[in-house]
């Protein structure tokens, strides 16, 4: 097999996932790395026995010969960075969010479709293997017509998760729905479709930041089903629940723990699908999806096959996220004229 030479640009916290993942997967390359920060890059670069140290990416850029490369920066800067790698003919993987608008998403995509080359958005939700089960039963409708879920994001982050840090702020990371909510409500899509209407409200509690931090909404799918949403990372004293809910008229699923690493409830009628793990520990589960989404994306790269992360793919959920952000803003507006 073709191996792959990797570069990460953005040595922050979810760096790292895709530097372990370098070392699990046997012909991926981690060959250079780039932060602003020197000391930062260094010491990522160290930890990841990487000889190729940058502190611009567009240095990185024209002196490397690369096949894919992670970006792990600020949201603003996705698009950016993203669109110089593909000029140079280079394949992209995006944390989430792809982009701070669909529009600028779909821009992407179609240019490195036009350039032959393949962009991503990080997604590992979607390889959990409790949500891959449950997806089973949904697409083999054994749940029949669903009419009803909900999703539930209960966590906690400390003021100090934001001191000195790009996080919080709606120039640089756009919210708690692109930040973190989004890879449930890529979910709760994943289950029900595409989404026609959101009635959400939202305000900041607990923390000193631009965004918000709490935040709840009722949902239509196009196929007429509803859905509710609460997210909050400012519960006491620690993550409490990620869990997700589908009803339907011949089946119940719940999914649950912290980390939606347990099945909760699984009720379905005269179904054959039944999930071998029922508990998983959250940490290995995060490392499991990870891996298993970062080898689909290269395997797909290597063998020239779609992806389930492939940057269209991801265009859904940011439309969904554009409408959360729509609601809340017309909320605010509607109470500042009451006051």
């Amino acid at each position: 097999m073709r191996r792959l030479r990797f570069a990460i640009i953005g040595c922050g916290q979810n760096a790292s996932k895709h530097g372990d993942s370098a070392l699990k997967i046997p012909y991926l390359d981690l060959v250079a790395v780039c932060d602003k920060n020197k000391d930062k890059a260094e010491s990522f670069a160290n930890t990841y026995k990487v000889e190729k140290v940058y502190t611009d990416y567009r240095e990185l850029l024209e002196k490397e010969t690369l096949d894919l490369i992670a970006i792990s920066t600020p949201h603003i800067f996705h698009v950016e960075i993203a669109r110089e790698s593909l000029d140079y003919g280079v394949n992209v993987l995006v944390e989430k969010p792809l982009a701070l608008s669909s529009e600028e998403a779909r821009e992407l995509c179609l240019f490195a479709d036009k350039l032959g080359l393949r962009v991503g958005m990080v997604a590992q939700m979607r390889y959990n293997p409790l949500i891959e089960i449950a997806q089973e039963a949904v697409n083999s409708n054994t749940l029949g017509r669903l009419f009803l879920g909900n999703m539930r994001m209960l966590w906690h982050r400390p003021q100090e998760y934001f001191e000195n840090s790009w996080r919080g702020t709606k120039t640089y990371d756009g919210g708690m729905i692109f930040n973190m909510a989004i890879h449930y409500i890529d979910i709760l899509i994943s289950f029900f479709g595409r989404v026609k209407s959101i009635g959400a409200v939202s305000d900041t509690f607990t923390h000193k930041i631009e965004t918000e931090d709490t935040a709840v909404a009722i949902i239509r799918f196009e196929n007429g089903a509803l859905a509710t949403f609460e997210g909050s990372f400012s519960i006491y004293p620690h993550n409490i629940e990620t869990s997700v809910s589908i009803f339907g008229e011949t089946g119940s699923i719940v999914i649950g723990g912290v980390a939606l690493n347990s099945i909760n409830v699984w009720d379905i009628k005269d179904s054959k699908i039944f999930p071998e793990v029922i508990l998983y520990d959250p940490k290995s589960l995060g490392k499991i999806c990870f891996r298993r989404m970062m080898t689909d994306f290269c395997e797909g790269l290597l063998e020239g096959r779609p992806t389930r992360i492939d940057g269209l793919k991801a265009i859904p959920t940011l439309e969904t996220v554009e409408m959360f952000y729509g609601s809340m803003e017309k909320e605010k507006k509607c109470q500042g004229q009451l006051v």
